[in-house]
């Protein structure tokens, strides 16, 4: 296709030239004539003679096939160059290939480094957390087995307190009443959970077992009593000591076990 517009091209230059040659060579027989004396016939004209212009061959005519060869022969010389710098740029490709591989392996390496130590760190910190965590258990365990023993030794006391001496009714409603003022006091929870002992029984007995609290033995307590306290007075502790038992019951129901 471009030998073809390349011939195309010269032949429209081709035609274009005879056509500016021709104009001349009339417009100069024209003024011949015109300069020499009047005749009845010019004379007959020969085969002009194509004259030619200095402005007019300025650009020569381009044969076709010469310049389709021209073009050959630059793709050849070029391609001659190419083949020439080939050990150049195959000698750059793998110097960059290497620098490629080169700067690869260094990122998987700093990328494992970085794995490696977040793995060591969140080791070192799960480490820490549970010695942590066995220290709080630990300390949890110590602070409950001090006020377990704490607590076994105030009930120690106060049943040796309540042991000494000849044991009458008026000191069955001090026992009462010292019992009933800690279990109000008191603020019992899973660390610190609720005893037998810690219960104020209304019990006239100095020393008792579950199996003896009874109804018939509370009604016992209550009528021993009311003799040492005012009217007034014996009204006011018989509904404290029912609001009190109430709630125990409600606690106990809401326990895990329902039992002291």
């Amino acid at each position: 296709m471009r030998g073809e517009r390349g011939r195309q091209r010269a032949q429209q230059k081709t035609e274009w030239n005879h056509k500016a040659r021709k104009a001349r060579e009339d417009a100069f027989i024209q003024e011949l004539f015109s300069s020499r004396p009047c005749h009845s016939q010019p004379p007959p004209q020969s085969e002009p003679e194509i004259i030619s212009d200095s402005n007019s061959d300025e650009t020569e005519e381009v044969d076709p096939i010469e310049a389709e060869k021209r073009k050959i022969e630059e793709s050849r010389r070029k391609i001659a160059e190419l083949e020439r710098d080939k050990p150049l740029w195959e000698a750059a490709k793998r110097e960059r290939e290497r620098v490629e591989q080169e700067e690869e392996r260094e990122r998987r390496a700093a990328k494992r480094a970085r794995e490696r130590k977040a793995e060591a760190e969140r080791k070192e910190r799960e480490y820490r957390e549970r010695m942590a965590k066995e220290a709080e258990e630990r300390l949890k365990r110590e602070q409950e087995e001090c006020q377990r023993r704490e607590k076994e030794r105030k009930h120690t006391q106060n049943r040796a307190r309540w042991a000494r001496g000849p044991w009458t009714i008026q000191r069955a409603l001090e026992r009462y009443r010292f019992l009933c003022e800690q279990f109000d006091n008191a603020k019992f929870s899973p660390e610190d959970p609720l005893t037998f002992d810690d219960i104020p029984w209304p019990m006239a007995h100095c020393s008792f077992s579950v199996e003896d609290i009874e109804w018939s033995t509370v009604e016992s307590f209550f009528a021993s009593v009311k003799p040492h306290m005012r009217v007034q007075d014996y009204k006011v502790f018989v509904e404290k000591s029912h609001r009190r038992y109430v709630l125990l019951c409600n606690h106990c129901h809401s326990s895990a076990d329902g039992r002291l």
